[in-house]
């Protein structure tokens, strides 16, 4: 019985119609927010992306034409990164080329117990002696259907980025 996680809410992101030279992660975050802006009517305001660390290094370390970094801090070491006015979550846990970003104020995770552990005997347990353990957490994640468009995901960064880059003639 597993939770229905925020990437099922999520929808996916429309590249149709967007076109931008040499696209990059910081022009993709930041179509993503107007997407969640034009989708929700302005009733939502995007408050966080999430991705994998190797793919936000893609634009940790990019530099400028004096070998400066554009987001010194950040390359420096600084965790607080906001693009698009959108803070930035990495998580190794995120699949590598795929970003979640969303209003995460407009999803609400629902405990009703704490984590509950559980020994007992199961079977030929007690016999064997052995002893058998459980865990177990009871929550629930809830996204109103009204809600579900502030949250958008890509499932590939590099197509992505690829479709909504021209090609030069």
């Amino acid at each position: 019985n597993e939770i229905a996680g925020i990437l099922s809410y999520a929808s996916a992101f429309d590249t149709t119609g967007i076109m931008i030279q040499e696209a990059n992660l910081i022009d993709l975050l930041g179509k993503i927010k107007t997407q969640i802006d034009k989708d929700m009517l302005g009733s939502a305001v995007p408050s966080d992306w999430v991705a994998n660390r190797i793919d936000v290094d893609e634009i940790r370390y990019k530099k400028d034409t004096q070998s400066r970094y554009l987001f010194e801090q950040w390359a420096l070491g600084n965790s607080n990164v906001n693009i698009a006015g959108m803070n930035g979550i990495e998580n190794p846990l995120v699949a590598e080329n795929t970003l979640l970003a969303g209003d995460f104020s407009l999803g609400t995770l629902y405990v009703w117990d704490d984590l509950v552990i559980e020994m007992y005997y199961e079977g030929t347990d007690k016999r064997d002696g052995l002893v058998t353990i459980g865990a177990y957490m009871r929550e629930n994640l809830r996204v109103q259907d009204v809600d579900k468009k502030a949250f958008v995901k890509v499932t590939d960064i590099a197509s992505t980025l690829q479709s909504i880059s021209p090609v030069a003639p």
